[in-house]
């Protein structure tokens, strides 16, 4: 999660406008929305941030649609022992 925090400067010499400055915090860690796990944790390859949820429920969700790249992917992932007892939606 990132924090922003809003700073309104005096106005400008050069715009005549008030200035807002945003400065983000992003030291806060991210959890996916889904399950909770960190996102983006390098010891994690199913960590990945997938616009706040990780890669391995996005993948599974994906897979599970049928989106053959997705699918591709969690299928090495399952066979590198990344994903167990995740089991192919089709070879059921």
């Amino acid at each position: 999660m990132t924090t922003r925090l809003w700073i309104e400067r005096p106005f400008s010499a050069k715009t005549g406008r008030l200035e807002i400055e945003i400065m983000t915090n992003s030291k806060k860690h991210e959890y996916c929305l889904i399950c909770g796990r960190l996102l983006d944790n390098p010891a994690d390859p199913l960590s990945g941030n997938c616009g706040g949820d990780c890669w391995g429920c996005v993948g599974a969700i994906e897979a599970e649609m049928g989106c053959e790249e997705s699918l591709a992917y969690v299928r090495k992932e399952y066979e590198a022992g990344l994903r167990p007892g995740w089991i192919d939606p089709f070879k059921r």
